[in-house]
């Protein structure tokens, strides 16, 4: 998942984590699980963020459509 904030556009750190997992498991597959490790974090970060703007995002719809 890659994030509009505005006008620029922001990678979730999820990006990195799933990059970084693929790349080493390509090129290093015996440093993979240590990697995963790593990487877990960022991923779960991601899954942090949808539901952050998920739920943002609801919200500004219903301000929006109860001003008009």
């Amino acid at each position: 998942m890659c994030a509009l904030t505005g006008r620029t556009f922001a990678p979730s750190p999820g990006c990195f984590g799933y990059l970084a997992l693929r790349f080493t498991g390509l090129l290093y597959p015996a440093y993979e699980e240590k990697v995963y490790n790593l990487a877990q974090p960022f991923m779960l970060a991601e899954v942090a963020i949808m539901l952050w703007l998920a739920i943002m995002g609801a919200k500004e719809q219903r301000l929006a459509a109860a001003e008009s």
